[in-house]
């Protein structure tokens, strides 16, 4: 999904982006509840990130339909990969040492 993702973004797919935008976080952040871009961009640890998302939803759903920029938002859902990485990582770390040592 995440191939897809940047492929769209690159190929400048506002609408493609947000529908595999939403899928891939469902998948990459499962442990939360994701309904849509806004909750997406509350994820993030980049600034800018939720500016950039706005700017490609507005393209889609303004009243004059603009540009957006495709690097930019691509360069924050790489940041937001990051992320999702470092949580899984840091879920499967165990938190507590074990009871029995051998």
């Amino acid at each position: 999904v995440y191939a897809a993702l940047c492929a769209a973004c690159r190929a400048g797919d506002a609408a493609q982006t947000e529908r595999l935008l939403c899928q891939w976080a469902r998948l990459a952040f499962a442990d939360r509840t994701l309904h849509s871009s806004s909750d997406i961009a509350r994820l993030a640890t980049k600034p800018g990130f939720d500016e950039a998302l706005r700017n490609m939803v507005a393209s889609r759903y303004g009243h004059t339909p603009g540009h957006w920029n495709a690097n930019e938002l691509l360069e924050h859902i790489e940041a937001l990969r990051a992320t999702a990485k470092t949580e899984r990582k840091d879920a499967t770390t165990p938190v507590l040492p074990p009871l029995y040592q051998d």
